[in-house]
């Protein structure tokens, strides 16, 4: 098995559990869950190579460099450093000015109309841009539908430089050796990925078991906790700092993270008893090895003191049903 489908597979539960959250489902499920269709699922082949596609070329975009640019102006897909400041009626408004800021033009991360703006110009120039902020512009309602002005200056162009992809490329930046390879490991992974989402969509979740959704919730927030104080935050501060968001947000990220895995937990058991599905001594044995190995630890031991027995076991059981579940699948054109 494949690093990177290995990593897939573990994140499904490990993402969090540093400190070790697997946990019983000695309950009966369908009290919880109305278990969708899990057989039949169909995968659309067009599909899988539209979203092959989109992966490469985001492989491609992580790790192509930049050239810096002196003897042209700006065109789409460069990166311009600038200088801007908006103005309202005259008036700088909050969140409109910045200064040595990297914008790759035609990302649509500004107003329409600021990147096409500054297409053709060049360094050191200084202009004027003005755009109309949409009517539904949620993020500073005094903006909504207002024509502003932008007054920026151009302090550097770099040219992105996209490689190409090849053997090379694939052997350099992932677990694999060729092109072929990379694709059909990459095909069996979002496979995978698309089959495991639609059975999570067609299920539905009655209630949910409190307990188990509390170790989730208090487990991510506590993982949270240790590292604001590993910095010398608060809780909060960190939160803001790392991720953007209020304790709020964060605590109710929190609380969906839970519901999520837990989700996933209760489908996974529901399915592999009625399947008859399970990882015995002898199958645990031979593959706590190969986990060991494919996650980075010396030794099983060393696995199972950073993760719990009980998590590992847990994982292999849900790539396990998650194969079995992939392996009922119909592919279509």
């Amino acid at each position: 098995m494949k690093k990177k489908k290995f990593m897939s597979l573990m994140s499904l539960i490990i993402m969090l559990t540093v400190t070790g959250c697997s946990q019983p489902y000695d309950f009966d499920l369908a009290e919880h869950l109305s278990l969708g269709s899990y057989s039949g699922i169909e995968v659309s082949l067009s599909e899988l190579e539209a979203r092959l596609e989109q992966n490469t070329d985001d492989l491609l975009e992580q790790n192509s460099t930049e050239n810096e640019i002196t003897d042209r102006p700006v065109k789409n897909g460069d990166i311009a450093n600038i200088d801007y400041t908006g103005t309202l009626n005259g008036e700088v408004f909050p969140g409109g000015s910045a200064t040595n800021y990297d914008l790759e033009i035609g990302s649509g991360v500004f107003v329409e109309g600021f990147e096409e703006g500054i297409i053709g110009k060049n360094i050191d120039n200084i202009f004027d841009v003005k755009t109309v902020f949409p009517e539904d512009y949620v993020y500073n309602q005094d903006l909504a539908g207002q024509e502003v002005n932008f007054n920026i200056k151009v302090n550097s162009i770099k040219e992105k430089i996209i490689p190409d992809l090849t053997d090379e490329f694939i052997k350099d930046f992932t677990d694999y050796e060729t092109i072929d390879e990379y694709k059909t490991e990459t095909r069996l992974t979002l496979k995978s990925d698309f089959t495991w989402n639609k059975v999570i969509e067609n299920s539905v979740v009655i209630s949910y078991p409190k307990k188990n959704v509390e170790k989730y919730y208090n487990n991510m927030v506590k993982t949270y906790e240790s590292y604001a104080l590993q910095y010398g935050y608060t809780l909060e501060s960190f939160i803001s700092q790392s991720k953007g968001q209020s304790i709020e947000e964060f605590l109710t990220e929190a609380a969906e993270y839970a519901k999520s895995q837990v989700k996933q937990e209760m489908i996974m058991f529901s399915i592999a008893r009625a399947e008859n599905i399970e990882i015995d001594d002898d199958e645990y044995k031979e593959k706590s090895i190969e986990y060991a190995e494919k996650f980075g630890f010396d030794s099983v031991r060393d696995m199972e003191k950073a993760y719990t027995k009980e998590t590992v076991k847990m994982n292999m059981l849900m790539e396990k049903v998650i194969d079995y579940v992939v392996g009922l699948s119909v592919e279509t054109e």
